[in-house]
């Protein structure tokens, strides 16, 4: 009986040790394959992360141009238009083109998205005051030419601080 338990011993304990060294250097392969891929993964994820971000600021770059009085008055003018009535045109295309652009907060920081409503909110009201100092029925370009002076009379262009916000993130995701 002892013999037979000794022969069973003698065949199932290098058995059991090839099986678990096998075991081990298996799991350990699977780990590091698992490793590597994750890594890999990470890197691609990271890098189309950052190729949505860069558009983002793009985009807002754009806005900025976009909500800037003077490509308004450009794209805006007919030739016969009043004062109130590029007013008005002015102002429901910067809330369009805000509009058009809401979804691009989910890409740039709580900060900079501030930036940007900020310098929106703060170009609206430029435009509806210096509208306000006008007669009704003034022609358009007098509003274009008071929105001018006001621009170089102002100490912060709240555009160009949302210009240098956007840059000074887009610098830092690339750095």
């Amino acid at each position: 009986m002892t013999s037979i338990v000794l022969e069973i011993v003698r065949y199932t304990v290098p058995s059991l040790v090839v099986f678990l060294t096998i075991y081990f250097l298996l799991n350990r392969q699977f780990r590091q394959q698992m490793y590597t891929e994750q890594l890999r993964f990470g890197s691609k994820r990271r890098e189309k992360t950052e190729a949505v971000k860069m558009q983002a600021y793009e985009r807002l770059i754009l806005l900025c141009e976009r909500i800037d009085p003077q490509q308004l008055f450009l794209r805006l003018n007919t030739g016969e238009m009043t004062a109130r009535e590029m007013q008005q045109a002015m102002l429901v295309a910067v809330s369009q083109e805000f509009t058009h652009n809401y979804t691009q907060q989910l890409y740039v920081s709580a900060n900079l998205w501030k930036i940007i409503v900020l310098s929106k909110d703060q170009i609206m009201g430029i435009i509806s005051e210096t509208a306000a100092q006008l007669q009704p029925g003034d022609p358009a370009v007098r509003l274009l030419e008071m929105l001018g002076r006001v621009k170089t009379d102002l100490q912060l262009d709240p555009l160009e601080q949302a210009k240098t916000a956007i840059k000074n993130e887009a610098d830092l995701l690339l750095s």
